[in-house]
């Protein structure tokens, strides 16, 4: 097998012009679909870090820990994980898109 991987590099690399030095080659272009935010987040919820679920948040409102609370209490997933319990503390992680619900049972 070691044989045939000096041409792996070629087959994998075909806009790489294998006569040119390296330093004159040219750069791969960015699509700009990846660079654009998304419309809505999933945010994961957790309710005394347990995973119940995931609801659909707009971008814009996801770091503001108010009114994802709010969003979440409008779903089904919070109507029906979060009805007749007393939320103690509510926890927006800054990193990833995830909601924790500290209850009293």
């Amino acid at each position: 097998m070691a044989a045939g991987m000096g041409h792996v590099a070629h087959k994998l690399c075909p806009q790489y012009s294998w006569s040119k030095d390296v330093l004159l080659q040219t750069w791969p272009t960015v699509d700009p679909e990846y660079l654009s935010q998304p419309d809505t987040v999933e945010v994961s919820i957790l309710i005394n870090n347990k995973n119940c679920g995931s609801v659909m948040v707009p971008f814009i409102v996801s770091r503001d820990a108010k009114k994802v609370t709010d969003l979440v209490m409008q779903s089904d997933l919070g109507s029906n994980c979060l009805k007749g319990r007393t939320i103690r503390r509510v926890i927006l992680s800054p990193r990833t898109a995830l909601v924790n619900f500290l209850v009293q049972e």
